[in-house]
């Protein structure tokens, strides 16, 4: 990808092909969410204490805008919530 990355990935998502996943990006996320760009969020998580981390959304995301739609717990006690992008259908 080359220039704008919002407008390269809407290029992208204009075609015909698999879904786009993004893996482990904050940032991207938080952009992709923030242009109307990501429908879902599907979060993996493995509960440990770490103290103070990342965030995952940038203030300009509303987490209340993220509905829960799903949740599966792995033998091994990793979590797999998914939610979808309410603030995707005021775009």
């Amino acid at each position: 990808m080359s220039g704008d990355v919002v407008d390269a990935i809407r290029d992208l998502k204009s075609t015909e092909g698999p879904d786009l996943i993004v893996v482990g990006s904050s940032t991207l996320t938080s952009l992709l969410l923030d242009n109307g760009l990501a429908h879902e969020v599907i979060l993996i998580i493995y509960a440990v204490l770490l103290g103070k981390g990342k965030r995952l959304l940038s203030d300009s995301i509303d987490g209340r805008e993220l509905a829960f739609v799903d949740s599966k717990a792995t033998p091994t006690g990793l979590l797999i919530n998914t939610n979808k992008h309410l603030g995707i259908l005021k775009k």
